[in-house]
């Protein structure tokens, strides 16, 4: 699928001991989307960051865990000014009416779209996302959802006014998912290209804007279509909802 344009997250000049700290984070990050994150050794992230000290990550981030953190900084950093501007978009919107549950997921889930289409970088932020939730234990899935589930809980007002009629806890587990299928939906996307049997792979490599549009019409529909469950609607329990 055609790239659009070239974005990176923004590394400030640095020398010293910042210098070898950033050359560490884009060794690791690179690395852990290749390869994953339990199968690269820390001698070969500093090898490739090409640091002379080989307790250089203990020295900056204590230990795996700790680089961890600072690559999901790093794609955070990538991410950070399309979420603002999905927001900002969305606020411009319910100031005139309340968006609907196609525009909420449209633009709501932009940045990751936009991210992942734009540069290999982006590719490697949804594989590295992708990883953490399945292969990289407790401790890494929870600073995963720590660094992600942020920005998603900042979709959930919208939700919540246009769908009144769900309840807080479907609303809650779908919008999950959704989040959930783009990382990994973004993160394996390639695959559709592998599928000869029938349209999906002339619609990946042809048409991606086609292919773009059921994406969201199918988080959308998922969204907006009934529950079964009898739990009280967001709207009735939003002044309860614990959102820190």
């Amino acid at each position: 699928m055609a790239k659009l344009q070239t974005i990176s997250a923004p590394i400030a000049a640095a020398t010293g001991d910042d210098a070898t700290r950033k050359a560490l984070v884009v060794a690791a990050f690179r690395l852990f989307a290749m390869e994953g994150v339990g199968a690269v050794s820390l001698r070969r992230i500093t090898a490739s960051a090409g640091a002379a000290n080989q307790s250089a990550i203990h020295y900056h981030f204590s230990n795996r865990l700790g680089l961890v953190r600072a690559v999901l900084d790093h794609v955070n950093e990538m991410l950070g000014p399309l979420q603002t501007e999905a927001i900002a978009e969305l606020d411009a919107v319910a100031r005139e009416r309340g968006p609907s549950v196609d525009e909420i997921v449209r633009i709501g889930l932009s940045p990751y779209v936009h991210l992942h289409q734009t540069s290999d970088e982006g590719e490697r932020a949804l594989r590295f996302l992708s990883r953490l939730t399945w292969e990289s234990g407790a401790d890494a899935q929870k600073l995963m959802l720590e660094k992600v589930r942020p920005y998603f809980l900042r979709l959930l007002p919208f939700l919540e006014r246009a769908l009144p009629h769900k309840s807080a806890e479907a609303l809650d587990f779908q919008l999950y998912m959704a989040a959930a299928n783009v990382i990994h939906g973004l993160a394996d996307i390639t695959l559709l290209g592998q599928e000869p049997m029938s349209s999906v792979d002339r619609l990946y490599k042809e048409r991606p804007l086609d292919m773009l549009r059921y994406f969201y019409d199918y988080i959308a529909a998922g969204l907006a279509g009934p529950c079964t469950s009898a739990s009280k609607p967001a709207k009735a329990r939003a002044g309860k909802r614990n959102r820190t």
